[in-house]
């Protein structure tokens, strides 16, 4: 079959730049996410291997997140200060794979994936 070599242009085009996109197009692995319990937050940064917790209701009650990380392991942040300003953070050598955060002697929220 011969193909006029304009149209073999534009095919070749049209080719390249789906490729292209389904490159960059692709939903990435990282990113940032959030869990609640109230309106206390654990968080999970973009690279998947710094967390951050924070206890932001002046209730009496502590709050930590239990992080399940890549390597089948997993670690518990708190906040040490309660309320106050600021917050617990840990940095891990492996991902966090799902993560949740908990008020003690409330309960905790639903597991969110990293």
């Amino acid at each position: 079959m011969n193909i006029p070599k304009n149209l073999r242009l534009a095919l070749a085009s049209a080719i390249g730049a789906t490729l292209m996109l389904g490159a960059w197009g692709s939903p990435a692995h990282a990113h940032f996410t959030a869990a609640y319990h109230g309106s206390d937050v654990a968080t999970v940064s973009s690279g998947h291997t710094f967390v951050e917790v924070y206890d932001k209701e002046a209730d009496g009650n502590g709050v930590y997140g239990y992080f399940w990380l890549n390597d089948g392991t997993s670690r518990t942040v708190g906040d040490p200060n309660g309320s106050s300003a600021g917050g617990g953070s840990a940095g891990f050598s492996v991902g966090v794979d799902w993560y949740y955060v908990c008020e003690r002697n409330v309960g905790c929220s639903g597991v969110q994936q990293a």
